[in-house]
């Protein structure tokens, strides 16, 4: 899950359903944050929750009016310009 692209889901307004005993729960608020298995929600009544991400079977969003801009990343490899030199000496 380390591929961060659960960060577009920060701010978003979302109902999240989970499976409990035989019944189905659901949880509706703002995602604040989604890290280490976990997903902390905001919800409407000012309540937060964390919410196993294990324990979630569907996240449905609602809306985009709430938007958090990510960071961007650079997923590519720093790339040297040095020549190689097989024989070169050290000093």
């Amino acid at each position: 899950m380390e591929g961060r692209w659960m960060d577009s889901f920060k701010g978003q307004h979302v109902t999240v359903l989970m499976p409990v005993g035989g019944e189905e729960r659901t949880e509706t608020g703002t995602v604040i944050n989604i890290e280490d298995g976990w997903v902390q929600l905001s919800k409407d009544n000012g309540d937060a929750v964390l919410i196993p991400v294990a324990a979630i079977r569907m996240m449905k969003l609602l809306d985009f009016t709430h938007s958090i801009p990510t960071a961007a990343r650079d997923s590519a490899p720093t790339i040297s310009s040095a020549i190689y030199e097989p024989n070169a000496q050290t000093i």
